[in-house]
């Protein structure tokens, strides 16, 4: 049997069949390492659960497991056959086959027609036994206070049995180790005693130390073991200054004070300093003149000036554009003077917009119907002929109404015009 690898992309997704397929090639592992599988049958809508996905590592770990003891049936060469006509074999689960081999005549009697006579033919004959031992897989045992049984009576095993390492728990303390040197986290588990021989041949270096404003480090220097006596000199003394304030010029109405203090190196006691105050006024930080033109509520923050006028409102006026489309634009329009003003309505002269102004031209109609639309017309023409054979005028009704203009004729009609 043959296999036929699939390359996956990203973008793919596993399918039924894809998972059959993988169900299909396990199911022939299992069957050439005579190991055993039962293989799924996926179906469209099965969920992808636990017991089916351990299914299929239980599957790849005994074939694995037969993998390992395969080995090819071979002739168990230390034992003497009774004669070259028997074999004997044995394959890695325990099945022992004995092939016993004879040699026969046999007389072949011919079809009529095509030889006249039968032939005697000598040909080998084969006969099978087996037989299958009792067997159990390789195992690890790992061993605990309790007895086990690492293989069972009557039983041949078919790959190594392996005892694991005694587990630390299970180790009985003994002998003595000897540490001759620091450390921490030394390992003792196997071992009943310890002795401790440091040698004691150390040499600490003393220093002296003065302190800065620095963070000092103090180590032992290259060839001393480690830091002997430390000492540390008395803090050098310091002064506080008296701290004093600048005004900078004033910018976007807004002006700086920067304080600052000159104090001397070493250490100072503790207390407070107050030095000579900077005054800043609003008459330094506001300039300007700002011009009231409307009523309300008006931010004067930065602004050393604010000046309200009077103003005036001419009465309002309408002009009417011209038409288009059968419609006409009408635009106000006012002109004011600047300042303050009080509140109050002014009304001008009134545009009066008829309909004569926004129709226009003559609609044509020639057939019968109601409800037609001669809103943007200012005549109609109605010649309507019917079956009739009537006069013009005979049976003719029409009304207008909402701009709709409504025909009903019978006979025949004129031309008309409404």
């Amino acid at each position: 049997m043959s296999y036929t690898k699939n390359t996956w992309q990203d973008s793919d997704y596993i399918t039924t069949s894809d998972m059959n397929r993988i169900e299909n090639d396990l199911e022939y592992l299992a069957n050439e390492t005579s190991s055993s599988y039962t293989k799924t049958n996926w179906k469209n809508g099965d969920v992808v659960s636990a017991s089916r996905l351990n299914n299929i590592e239980d599957g790849i770990e005994g074939i694995f497991n037969a993998i390992d003891l395969i080995s090819t049936e071979a002739v168990l060469n230390d034992i003497t056959p009774i004669d070259d006509n028997i074999f004997i074999t044995v394959n890695n689960t325990g099945k022992i086959s004995a092939t016993y081999r004879s040699n026969e005549d046999l007389n072949i009697i011919n079809t009529p027609g095509v030889v006249n006579q039968n032939t005697i033919v000598h040909t080998d004959i084969y006969k099978n036994e087996t037989y299958q031992l009792n067997t159990q897989k390789s195992s690890s045992i790992i061993p605990t206070k309790s007895q086990q049984v690492a293989v069972s009576s009557g039983k041949f095993t078919t790959g190594d049995v392996i005892i694991e390492a005694i587990p630390n728990q299970y180790i009985v303390p003994s002998g003595k180790k000897s540490i001759t040197q620091n450390g921490t986290n030394i390992d003792v588990t196997e071992y009943e005693k310890v002795d401790v021989q440091i040698p004691s041949d150390i040499e600490n270096q003393d220093k002296v130390v003065t302190p800065t404003n620095s963070v000092q480090e103090i180590t032992a220097d290259s060839g001393y073991s480690g830091l002997g006596t430390v000492t540390v000199n008395a803090m050098p003394t310091g002064t506080a200054g008296t701290p004093t304030a600048t005004k900078s010029s004033v910018s976007n109405h807004s002006v700086t004070i920067t304080p600052s203090v000159t104090n001397s190196t070493g250490y100072i006691t503790g207390g407070t300093k107050t030095g000579t105050s900077v005054s800043v006024s609003a008459s330094e930080l506001v300039s300007g003149t700002l011009y009231c033109d409307d009523s309300g509520i008006w931010d004067v923050t930065n602004t050393k000036y604010f000046d309200v006028g009077s103003g005036a409102v001419n009465n309002p006026t309408a002009t009417k554009g011209t038409v288009s489309n059968h419609s006409v634009t009408v635009t106000p329009s006012v002109t004011s003077s600047g300042g303050w003003i009080g509140g109050g309505t002014k009304t001008g002269t009134a545009i009066s917009v008829s309909a004569s102004e926004l129709v226009s031209g003559n609609k044509s109609i020639s057939s019968n119907g109601t409800n037609i639309d001669v809103t943007n017309y200012e005549t109609v023409s109605v010649n309507v002929e019917g079956g009739g054979g009537g006069t013009p005028g005979d049976n003719l009704e029409y009304g207008l109404t909402d701009g709709t203009l409504a025909i009903i004729g019978v006979g025949k009609i004129g031309s008309s015009i409404i």
